[in-house]
C-alpha cells in the first residue's frame, strides 16, 4: 500500500508540475499579448491624433471654400449690375441715335 500511495503521489506531483508548467506558458503568452496591446494601442492614439488634425485640416478648407463662394457670388453679382447698367446705358444712346438720324 505504501509503494501504491508513492506512486500516486508521485503521479499527482507530476500532473501539478504540468499544471504549473501550463500556467506558467499562459502567463508568459499573456504577458507578450499584454505588450502588443500597449502598442496597438499607442498606435490607436497616434491615429486619433492624426484623425484630428486631419477633420480640423478640412474644417478649416470648407471655411476656406465657402468664404471663396460667397466672395466669388458677391463678385459676379457686381459684374451682371455692372453690365446690367451699361447694356442699358447702351441701349439708351442707341435709341437717342436713332432718333437724332
Amino acid at each position: 500500500m505504501a509503494v501504491e500511495n508513492e506512486q500516486i503521489a508521485a503521479l499527482i506531483n507530476e500532473k501539478f508540475s504540468q499544471v504549473n508548467d501550463h500556467f506558467r506558458q499562459m502567463d508568459d503568452r499573456f504577458q507578450q499579448m499584454d505588450g502588443r496591446l500597449r502598442g496597438i494601442g499607442i498606435e490607436i492614439e497616434g491615429l486619433r491624433s492624426s484623425m484630428q488634425l486631419n477633420n480640423e485640416m478640412i474644417h478649416a478648407v470648407d471655411q476656406k471654400l465657402e468664404t471663396f463662394r460667397t466672395e466669388t457670388k458677391d463678385n459676379f453679382k457686381t459684374v451682371y449690375d455692372v453690365i446690367g447698367t451699361s447694356h442699358t446705358q447702351l441701349i439708351s444712346r442707341i435709341r437717342k441715335l436713332d432718333k437724332a438720324s
